[in-house]
């Protein structure tokens, strides 16, 4: 199993740690993911649950004591660890967590939470191993992998470039497929991948593929990545810093970018989390290139009516307003209001184009008598941020 120890390489207090975890697993034989609730889990998710508490008994604790959900995928094989800090963002920002070699998402949970709470980032950490051998079939491949966490990432309120891609060690290895499928799928999700300790190896099928040129010179136009490696690393052609060199060659010869490269002349295999500084540059690269692609949230200015106007039954009017960066707005909403806007109960119109600015709403003759009307319009870009404005007074509804 690929671990992540929290002292530098060489060190000998490093046994003191690993005889506690030896001596915590022994103990933790009967613990049992009480505090989830497997109502919906197949039998299947839930054992590879029982055997994940089982075998990180402290780290699946402590998800639990900071609020973290455990849920089922959607195929029903596996499982995944969800969770937000208190203070969130308006926009929705995510890392994807992809574990190494037979290891298990508290692991990263445990690993990265207070560098994520630190940066005000959530994490979808997937269980993609599992339970078995390490043969490439106890594994989710990425072309299957990728479909369903985007599903997942989607249903959070992921939208273009607020995903931070991070794989440690087999994880890494994967990463760059993951990469690859979210570019191909057209969702770009990913503003970064991170790819930590773990290299491309072209005997891999798709990256032999793209190595071939099957799927052109620009395999990776449009990605982004953050590669770590420990020049004490015991893998260096597979997973330290000869390794990540290559790979950040090869993505590069195929149209990626590598925008940050950690190499760390005193750290080893997944050295990083041993130091908050290295963490700390890793988000602001990411937060710097999510950033970048944030489109600003509309700016609206209702224009009429917007205080005094008197309004008559049968009779049409002209509701106006003013939308700042148009070429970013994809739908506008009116609503109104006959509680001096209290509440906007009823939708005059709703899916009105982007660059709409103008609606004229025909009066019922039924409509009631009121001298509390306000209007209000709401405008919404296509990353989905909304932006409103409503009437500045009330106008009135006659005869």
């Amino acid at each position: 199993m690929q671990t992540r120890s929290f002292v530098p390489f060489g060190l000998a207090i490093s046994l003191v740690f690993f005889s506690f975890i030896f001596s915590h697993h022994n103990s933790a034989a009967a613990i049992q993911p009480t505090a989830v609730q497997t109502d919906t889990f197949s039998a299947e998710a839930k054992a590879l649950l029982e055997k994940a508490a089982r075998a990180t008994p402290s780290r699946y604790k402590y998800a639990i004591d900071k609020g973290a959900q455990v849920l089922p995928t959607p195929d029903g094989r596996s499982f995944y660890l969800l969770w937000y800090p208190s203070a969130t963002a308006t926009r929705k920002v995510t890392m994807l967590a992809l574990h190494g070699s037979e290891g298990w998402v508290f692991d990263e949970f445990f690993l990265w939470h207070d560098s994520l709470e630190r940066n005000g980032v959530g994490i979808l950490a997937l269980q993609w191993w599992f339970g078995g051998g390490g043969s490439i079939n106890d594994y989710y491949a990425p072309e299957v992998m990728y479909p369903m966490a985007a599903e997942l990432l989607k249903k959070q309120g992921n939208t273009s470039r607020s995903v931070l891609m991070q794989g440690f060690s087999r994880g890494s290895a994967n990463s760059y497929a993951m990469a690859f499928y979210d570019r191909k799928n057209g969702n770009n999700l990913f503003a970064m991948t991170a790819s930590l300790s773990g290299g491309l190896q072209t005997s891999y099928p798709l990256y032999g593929e793209i190595a071939a040129g099957k799927y052109g010179p620009d395999a990776f136009a449009g990605t982004h990545f953050t590669l770590f490696c420990g020049e004490r690393d015991p893998n260096p052609d597979r997973d330290g810093c000869p390794a990540m060199r290559r790979t950040g060659d090869f993505l590069a010869s195929f149209g990626g970018t590598v925008d940050l490269f950690l190499d760390e002349p005193t750290l080893g295999h997944g050295g990083i989390n041993t130091k908050p500084d290295l963490e700390d540059q890793l988000f602001t690269q990411f937060k710097k290139l999510a950033n970048a692609n944030v489109k600003p949230v509309p700016a609206v200015r209702v224009l009429a009516p917007n205080g005094g106007e008197i309004l008559r039954r049968r009779g049409g009017f002209l509701i106006s307003w003013q939308t700042e960066n148009l070429e970013f707005v994809v739908s506008h909403d009116v609503l109104l209001s006959l509680d001096g806007g209290s509440t906007f109960p009823t939708t005059l119109a709703a899916g009105l184009s982007g660059t709409a600015q103008t609606f004229t709403y025909q009066i019922p003759a039924d409509s009631p008598i009121r001298k509390t009307v306000r209007i209000r319009v709401n405008a919404t870009n296509s990353d989905g941020a909304q932006g409103s404005d409503d009437s500045d007074g009330n106008c009135a509804i006659k005869k």
